[in-house]
């Protein structure tokens, strides 16, 4: 019984997330809310820096459990973008602190912009309730899409080339 159990539990912890939701959201065909910095690096931040690049927004925390499953495929995402034309992504940190999302990030940290949200000002002007929430902003700085719960980086991947397609 015992070696059933962590055989479901090993299974499910390898599985990228199944549960995403593409979103209404108001903001679609809105310009992205700004997203002051500086990151959690000490970096200078400006989410208008990155025009030019499709840019997955995610509004994340260390105490979610969606956004922990899906850590290594955003780490995937990230490592398959490199390169001057990729995407780009940037966390915003959601109702957490700084050292638990240092922690939660590990080997992660620096490889992406991450940025406090004092006072939760960037994800109200986001609409957002809950992590894990993405938002896909264009190259031109417009919203193109919202994503609630885990996503894969394949899913990313598809919502790019849908935007592309349409001509964003």
């Amino acid at each position: 019984m015992l070696l059933v159990v962590a055989g479901v539990v090993s299974v499910l912890g390898l599985s990228p997330p199944a549960t995403q939701v593409e979103a209404e959201s108001p903001l679609v065909g809105q310009p992205a809310p700004a997203i002051p910095g500086p990151t959690i690096t000490g970096q200078p931040f400006s989410l208008a820096g990155l025009q030019g690049h499709f840019v997955v927004v995610d509004f994340f925390s260390s105490w979610c459990v969606a956004c922990r499953q899906e850590a290594p495929q955003l780490a995937r995402f990230v490592a398959q973008q490199a390169g001057p034309s990729g995407a780009r992504l940037v966390g915003v940190i959601f109702e957490d602190t700084v050292p638990d999302i240092r922690q939660f990030l590990g080997p992660e940290l620096g490889r992406y912009p991450v940025v406090q949200d004092p006072g939760g000002r960037i994800a109200l002007d986001y609409g957002v309730d809950n992590p894990p929430e993405k938002y896909l902003v264009a190259p031109n700085g417009v919203i193109f899409d919202k994503v609630i719960g885990p996503v894969t980086a394949a899913l990313l991947d598809q919502l790019i080339a849908k935007a592309k397609a349409a001509g964003w």
